[in-house]
């Protein structure tokens, strides 16, 4: 399985409201691409966070975010598996489309530092979130739409309207 296996590494802008997550991308990379002897294809580089509202955030991830739709299509196309390392919950709406688009049956397997292992069934904030998404469809040409809801909802939940 290791030689079908495709690492990648966002470590672009992505909605951040400081720079600590940055950190965690690489750090989680390195120790992917050690354990499962993979060189990892990097997608964007840091720069300071915005903090700001969600539509001049979207904008300025947009150029990262394509890129990391485009490498995706890539490996889905090359017949290999996914593993991609990120600092940001709402980048992963950039991968889920196209990984839809090839495998309608796929199922996500998320890895988060949080605590909090919820359905949107047991949880009100999840409940409006997975409310929102379901209104948009899963294909690569509105990746922008995917990831503004994504960047709304995680702006709402910080508080910065």
């Amino acid at each position: 399985m290791p030689d079908r296996l495709a690492l990648t590494l966002f470590n672009g802008r992505a909605g951040d409201h400081n720079d600590r997550a940055m950190a965690g991308g690489p750090l989680l990379a390195a120790e992917l691409a050690d354990r499962l002897d993979l060189e990892p294809v990097t997608i964007g580089s840091p720069e300071p966070a915005l903090n700001t509202d969600w539509e001049t955030e979207l904008a300025a991830a947009m150029p990262a975010l394509r890129q990391l739709t485009a490498r995706c299509e890539d490996v889905q196309a090359a017949g290999q598996v996914p593993v991609t390392a990120l600092s940001r919950c709402a980048v992963a709406l950039a991968t889920i489309p196209v990984v839809v688009q090839h495998h309608p049956d796929a199922r996500v397997v998320w890895f988060d530092p949080h605590a909090d292992l919820n359905t949107p069934a047991t949880t009100t904030e999840l409940k409006q979130r997975w409310k929102c998404l379901r209104r948009i469809r899963l294909c690569p040409s509105r990746i922008g739409d995917i990831v503004a809801a994504g960047i709304v909802l995680s702006t709402l939940q910080r508080g910065n309207y």
